[in-house]
């Protein structure tokens, strides 16, 4: 049984099924948070300094995910791949200060380094397929394909 305030006209019960399978992509995204951001570790005592900490993880973590967010759009529109954002997550955190310093002090290397650091994306950052399991763009898409 499953409940929705989704109207059947809009939602039909199969393909809430479907995308009720993918809801633990939500959880997936808290643990990246957790894992690559330390989001629920925060040192100090003083009020501004907590509130100073949380505010910077935060916004981190935003720039992560739009950044995450373009590059798995990307991929998945011209390879049909998924990618890993919790790899994906890993890695902008590796190249952050690198990423940083060439915009301020080298611009015109910029594109080079970026292109390098999406090649790697794209060749060690993707999900592995595994027979008899279907994505959650796989299934977005199969959804916004059907007539309800």
């Amino acid at each position: 049984m499953y409940i929705s305030n989704a109207p059947s006209e809009k939602l039909s019960i199969e393909n809430f099924r479907k995308l009720y399978s993918i809801r633990w992509q939500i959880e997936l995204i808290f643990k990246n948070w957790k894992s690559n951001f330390s989001i629920d570790e925060v040192t100090g005592i003083r009020k501004e300094r907590i509130k100073c900490m949380i505010y910077a993880k935060l916004l981190m973590t935003i720039i992560n995910m739009r950044i995450t967010f373009w590059v798995r759009n990307y991929v998945w529109l011209n390879k049909k791949c998924e990618i890993s954002e919790f790899r994906l997550s890993k890695q902008l955190i590796i190249i952050a200060d690198t990423w940083l310093k060439l915009i301020l002090t080298e611009p015109e290397k910029l594109e080079a380094f970026l292109k390098q650091f999406f090649d790697f994306v794209m060749k060690n950052c993707l999900k592995e397929k595994q027979k008899n399991r279907t994505y959650p763009l796989d299934i977005l898409e199969e959804i916004s394909n059907t007539k309800h």
